[in-house]
């Protein structure tokens, strides 16, 4: 559970339960509606990136993997949040896997606009 305060209002990113990895947003306590986007981005050898954007979708959970680290405030009702994860060695190649959710809420906390990225690093 990530616990912090935005613009004076308690924000939680609360699990589904203990140790899961299944999210929603709670203001002062309640869950609010999020409007999801998810991106993917894939680096991979010769410095090739490729991205992809799913069009946003209301969802009231959203699943992430690793562990909360401490939420960025970055401006006046928007903060992000970064879970680690453990890095992979396959063969010579390290494998570095990160995702963070950046949450930009309305102007009076009664929704949620969730950009969550997915990135994966594989160059060798």
């Amino acid at each position: 559970m990530v616990d912090f305060e935005l613009d004076g209002r308690q924000v939680c990113l609360s699990p589904r339960r203990p140790g899961a990895d299944w999210y929603r947003v709670l203001v002062d306590g309640v869950p609010v509606p999020m409007e999801v986007t998810r991106t993917s981005t894939h680096t991979g050898n010769l410095g090739t990136t490729t991205r992809e954007i799913q069009a946003a979708r209301p969802a009231e959970w959203i699943q992430i993997e690793g562990e909360p680290c401490e939420p960025s405030i970055w401006r006046s009702r928007t903060a992000s949040i970064h879970f680690s994860l453990p890095t992979a060695y396959v063969y010579n190649t390290a494998v570095w896997h990160s995702q963070s959710v950046r949450l930009t809420f309305a102007e009076d906390f009664s929704h949620v606009t969730v950009i969550w990225d997915d990135s994966v690093d594989d160059a060798t």
